[in-house]
């Protein structure tokens, strides 16, 4: 029986057509592998599978039955649980909530999150695996091993009907790799079904049941594993798809020669053409890893003047950590590079560009281009010190050199003013590899130089780079595409685990040699080695992961997580605690007339306003509106109050109309940003000036006056003088703690500020739980309106105005992260009520009121920063 069919799938991106026509089906009670080099289609593939993108065309059946709607839900119906390659955990919750975001938490008769269950549960599937973290224990203090051991954990615990892999063990070693191996062959036993995608060969043929190729999109075959040798699905994978997509050069392109297998004495290379006006001397680049630090591979990368080496790996090779280490991008661990046997001395990236190193990063759109700048500034920025005098700038210089560019790379463009942001990703491209060239680099570094660019581009692109080594650069083409590397370059290093591992000529019969090598593979035996990790020396690693996430110390961490730890306080909440205990002491005792209750009176309404600002901070959002939207949802509760009514209808319907007004601006704030994908700030910026008019337009010139006294029991008690805004403002905050700690819409809200990714991956609604963070926070400044209303009697155009900064300020001296999913309510009243005693204290002490703005910035800027430091604790523990 067939658990689940595709028949036909199709996906395409612009540009590429990722999946094509795939038709692939698994079987109960099997362990199916799939494989593919990269850019085949597996990750695509894996995501339709999961439900995270819909395919273009093509048929999805679960269990025989077509379905006509595919999506998280129906795959989490289906029983298909995915682990993905990058899968990302919520760095902010704790081991237990990251395990139950995707099962589900555990209820009480109530309906309310069992956390006593949850820890139990968590404690439970974490039996027997090599990582024993405390269900407590935050997710940012694991390494990268321990979080893949808790993912895969959790997800065979759920004991699903499809268990998808996604390369599970890249970050494992030997011995933890075995107890996966063995924990899927019990599901297997069990009558699950396992999809198994890894580019680790010999896990593939010495663990499945029938193996898949994939490549460039297409479904090559299907087999049972043991039809299959490790050099067949070499071949498989290698061969080029058709002559019409790898040769990619035009007829009358001038290909440099291609040398043999290149030697490790750099002396022995042939030098390419002379440019003009350089010095033929200048012979080889050549690039060393310390002896002590290769135990395999090769320990120097020689390239000649006008010689193009494309340096070749698997997705997670280290490639591109390899050419940010070149320009000190990040440390070198003993990296070392020479020109003419002397060492290139720069120590930063400015410098390496003095020295002649060029690079063009990867990422385009967020390392390289300057979008809504000009051609001119983007093209002449690395060169600013040659078109300059005495530091300024010349225009005339910079138009020359922007012209040059763009004609000697055929750019099309209105001219060096247009903004790069509206050129086509080749067009940019061949800027970015001119800006390059301006500096005449000695050594130019391209990562990725075609991704994303059409077919036209990408030839003007190859082109340019043969000229530039045919006028004496050494260029190192970093790529994952081995027919690109092949035709394009002199010869090809394959990189692997971060090492490189050999050097080939550029040959098309050296296709299946150098897959081998980027595969860790040896073409000479084709038996497969279950069980064997291709690492030897993850051994030693495990230990150092035993003995940093061992229960002891997790125990000792003095990490809890937010919201769910056992302490009544954590530490920042002890200080602010303290802190508060404080001040009120000493008003206590050298402050005459000094009333607890009456700051505390006065505080509620800020209480519920930090709250507001807290629960959208929480889900990774801000809102800097809730003060205007107080003003709104007050004058609309002022206008009710204006009517004819009984007062028995009128306040509860004014009641009513502050927190719908509220909600309904949270609406608006949170549809547009969600809708439209607009960084919340941005939204509620507009949003408070329209509200604010909306204010004066209900308002006109004048103040509501004589609201109905019956009004002003939401703040006192006439009769007795009790204080009864301090018991609405503690309702609201004990609702909100529920909410936040113990219902699983409360902790979505946290994950979603976590990690967005993550929160999708789990199939959380990422999109529906951001717009309900505004809603829920619009309702809150809403109720603060009326609250405000009832204790000054009057409606005033200036109300909330200025209130946001002050909310803000205080949920995040309580110690909600301004990054998101981080926070708790204790610690945001804390927060409140200290910036309401400093501003007594400050008038008690004889300090003009104006400088509590002065010592509200200060907490705020101290809690900013105690925050980040812990954050960056936590991450360099991790």
């Amino acid at each position: 029986m067939n658990v689940l069919e595709l028949n036909g799938l199709v996906r395409s991106f612009p540009g590429t057509l990722a999946v094509d026509r795939v038709s692939l089906s698994l079987r109960a009670g099997e362990i199916h592998g799939l494989v593919g080099g990269n850019g085949a289609g597996k990750s695509t593939l894996i995501r339709m599978i999961a439900g995270l993108i819909t395919p273009d065309t093509g048929t999805i059946c679960s269990n025989g039955v077509r379905m006509d709607v595919w999506d998280t839900n129906s795959a989490e119906r289906a029983g298909i649980v995915t682990v993905h390659q990058e899968g990302e955990f919520f760095p902010t919750l704790s081991v237990a909530e990251n395990t139950a975001h995707a099962s589900g938490f555990p209820r009480t008769r109530g309906g309310l999150i069992d956390w006593a269950t949850l820890h139990a549960q968590c404690q439970a599937l974490l039996q027997g695996c090599p990582e024993q973290a405390h269900p407590q224990r935050l997710a940012s203090s694991l390494s990268n091993s321990a979080r893949q051991l808790i993912r895969l954990a959790a997800a065979l615990h759920q004991k699903p009907q499809l268990l998808i892999l996604d390369e599970p063990t890249a970050a494992l070693s030997h011995h933890e790799s075995e107890w996966l191996f063995q924990k899927i062959r019990q599901l297997k036993s069990d009558g699950g079904t396992v999809l198994y995608i890894s580019h680790r060969l010999e896990e593939v043929l010495g663990n499945c049941d029938r193996v898949s190729v994939l490549r460039d999109g297409r479904l090559i075959a299907t087999t049972p594993a043991a039809d299959w040798t490790t050099a067949a699905l070499i071949t498989a994978m290698a061969a080029s798809s058709s002559d019409e997509t790898t040769n990619m050069t035009t007829s009358d392109a001038t290909q440099t020669g291609h040398n043999a297998l290149l030697p490790a004495d750099e002396t022995q290379f042939t030098e390419g053409p002379t440019p003009p006006g350089r010095n033929s001397a200048e012979a080889a680049i050549v690039i060393t890893w310390p002896n002590s630090r290769r135990p395999e591979g090769v320990d120097k990368l020689p390239v000649a003047r006008g010689q193009i080496v494309a340096i070749y790996g698997l997705i997670g090779s280290g490639r591109s950590s390899f050419a940010e280490k070149i320009m000190q991008l990040r440390e070198r661990d003993g990296l070392s590079i020479s020109i003419n046997n002397q060492e290139l001395t720069g120590d930063t990236p400015r410098r390496m560009l003095r020295e002649g190193i060029s690079l063009l990063p990867e990422d385009r759109l967020t390392q390289s281009v300057f979008a809504t700048h000009t051609i001119r500034a983007n093209v002449v920025l690395s060169s600013l010190y040659q078109t300059g005098i005495c530091g300024l700038i010349n225009t005339a210089v910079e138009r020359r050199a922007s012209h040059r560019v763009i004609h000697d790379f055929n750019v099309r463009c209105s001219g060096t003013e247009q903004t790069m942001q509206t050129l086509s990703g080749g067009n940019q491209q061949k800027l970015l590899l001119g800006r390059c060239l301006l500096g005449e680099p000695r050594l130019l570094i391209l990562d990725e130089p075609t991704r994303g660019v059409d077919a036209a581009a990408r030839l003007d692109l190859y082109q340019a780079i043969r000229d530039t080594a045919s006028c004496g650069a050494a260029v190192l083409m970093l790529t994952s595409d081995l027919d690109e590397a092949l035709e394009q370059a002199d010869s090809v290093a394959v990189f692997r685990n971060g090492q490189l591992q050999q050097i080939f000529s550029a040959a098309p019969q050296q296709r299946s040699a150098v897959t081998a090598a980027a595969f860790g593979t040896n073409r000479g035996s084709d038996q497969a080695a279950p069980l064997q990790h291709p690492d030897s020396t993850d051994t030693a690693k495990s230990s150092a992961t035993r003995t940093e996430t061992t229960p002891s110390a997790a125990d000792t961490s003095g990490r809890t997580p937010i919201g769910v730890n056992q302490r009544f306080l954590n530490r920042s909440e002890f200080i602010l605690a303290v802190a508060v205990c404080g001040l009120i002491l000493q008003l206590k005792t050298s402050a005459s007339g000094f009333q607890l209750f009456s700051v505390l009176h006065a505080a509620a309404p800020w209480c519920v306003l930090s709250l507001a600002a807290m629960v959208v901070i929480i889900a990774g959002g801000i809102d800097i509106s809730i003060g205007s939207i107080l003003a709104v949802a007050a004058a609309a509760a002022a206008n009710v109050l204006q009517q004819p009514l009984p007062a028995a209808i009128s306040l509860p319907l004014a009641l009513v109309t502050a927190i719908v007004t509220g909600a309904c601006c949270g609406l608006i704030n949170g549809w547009t940003a969600v809708r439209f994908h607009i960084h919340p700030i941005v939204v509620t910026l507009g949003t408070l000036t329209i509200f604010r008019g909306l204010v004066i337009l209900m308002l006109g010139r004048n103040a509501i006056t004589g609201i109905a006294p019956e009004l002003h029991f939401l703040s006192l008690h006439e009769a007795s003088g009790f204080r009864t805004g301090i018991v609405v403002a503690a309702g609201v905050v004990i609702a909100a703690a529920v909410w936040l700690r113990r219902t699983q819409t409360g902790r979505q809200l946290y994950a979603v500020g976590s990690s967005a990714n993550a929160a999708f991956q789990c199939g959380l609604p990422v999109r529906r739980i951001r717009i309900l963070s505004f809603v829920i926070s619009g309702a809150l400044a809403g109720l603060t309106g009326i609250m405000q209303l009832s204790s000054s009697m009057q409606m005033q155009g200036t109300l909330g105005n200025g209130w946001e900064l002050t909310a803000i300020a205080a949920a995040v001296i309580g110690g909600v992260s301004i990054d998101g999913g981080r926070g708790t309510v204790i610690g945001v009243i804390l927060g409140c009520i200290l910036l309401r005693l400093s501003g007594t204290a400050l008038v008690h002490w004889g300090i003009p009121d104006h400088h509590l703005q002065l010592f509200t910035g200060a907490m705020l800027f101290l809690a900013v920063a105690v925050g980040g430091s812990r954050r960056g604790g936590e991450h360099r523990h991790g």
